[in-house]
C-alpha cells in the first residue's frame, strides 16, 4: 500500500480493459481552479496513453474538460480542454512532468490549475514551473467521468491503466505544494473543504461523514472484484 493507513487500492488490468464509471455530475466538472490527486503503481508503462482520471470527451471534433494520464514514456500530464476545437494552445494545453515514472513503485500525482498555469507534482514536488493556460475547463452536455480510461467519442472505451490506484482526490480549490506533500500520505476525513469527491477504495474509514456502503454512482467494469478493491465511497460529499 502507498502509505500507512490505506489497507486496499484498486488492481486495474489493461489487458482486461478495466475501469472505474462514474456518473456525471457538476460536482466532477470543475470550470475554474481544480486539483486532482491519486497514489498510482504502473505494472507496465503504456503504449500510447494512459489514464488515470477523466471528466473529458474527445470526439474528434473538440476536446473538453480535464484529463490527467500517463504518457508512453513515462511522463504524466495533465490537460484542459475549452470545447472549441482540436489545435493545441488554442483550444486545450497541457503540461507534462519531467519525471519519469517505474514499473513496480508508487507514486503520489497531482494535477493542478490555478487560472493562469497547469501544473503537475510528482510525490508533492512541482515538475518544472507550470504551463500559461488562463481558459477554465468547458465540458460537453454529454460528460464522460473515468478512472483509469477515457471514453472516446461517446461509444469506446480506450487508454487503459495497467496498475494499481489508490486514495484519488478531486478539489475544486488549487492545493498548494505545501498542501499536496503534508497530506498525500494522510487519510481524509472527506468533511474537507472544497473537496469535491473522494475515492479511497478502503472498505471501512472511521468517522460518521462516508456511507459504509457501495456507492451506486460507480460501476466496476468487468470481472473487478468488489471484495478485491473494498467499498467505493460515492462522488459526491
Amino acid at each position: 500500500m502507498p502509505f500507512a493507513q490505506s489497507s486496499s487500492a484498486a488492481d486495474l488490468e489493461s489487458t482486461s480493459s478495466q475501469f472505474f464509471s462514474i456518473a456525471d455530475s457538476a460536482t466532477l466538472k470543475p470550470t475554474g481552479n481544480f486539483t486532482i490527486e491519486a497514489w498510482i503503481k504502473l505494472e507496465s508503462i503504456p503504449a500510447t496513453e494512459a489514464e488515470i482520471f477523466a471528466s473529458w470527451v474527445d470526439d474528434g471534433i473538440a476536446y473538453a474538460g480535464i484529463l490527467f494520464r500517463v504518457n508512453s514514456d513515462g511522463t504524466v500530464s495533465l490537460f484542459s480542454g475549452k470545447n472549441t476545437g482540436l489545435t493545441y494552445g488554442t483550444d486545450f494545453k497541457g503540461h507534462t512532468s519531467t519525471t519519469v515514472l517505474s514499473t513496480g513503485v508508487w507514486y503520489h500525482v497531482a494535477g493542478v490549475y490555478d487560472g493562469s498555469k497547469l501544473r503537475v507534482y510528482i510525490n508533492g514536488t512541482e515538475e518544472g514551473t507550470g504551463t500559461d493556460w488562463t481558459n477554465g475547463a468547458v465540458y460537453k452536455a454529454t460528460n464522460y467521468v473515468r478512472i483509469g480510461d477515457q471514453r472516446y467519442g461517446g461509444t469506446t472505451e480506450m487508454f487503459f491503466l495497467d496498475g494499481i490506484i489508490d486514495d484519488v482526490r478531486l478539489w475544486s480549490v488549487v492545493r498548494t505544494a505545501t498542501e499536496i506533500a503534508n497530506n498525500r500520505s494522510v487519510e481524509l476525513a472527506g468533511s474537507e473543504s472544497n473537496l469535491n469527491a473522494y475515492w479511497p477504495f478502503e472498505t471501512a474509514l472511521g468517522g460518521t461523514n462516508f456511507s459504509q456502503s457501495l456507492s451506486d454512482t460507480i460501476t466496476i467494469s468487468d470481472s473487478l472484484s468488489k471484495n478485491a478493491v473494498g467499498k467505493i465511497l460515492a462522488d459526491t460529499i
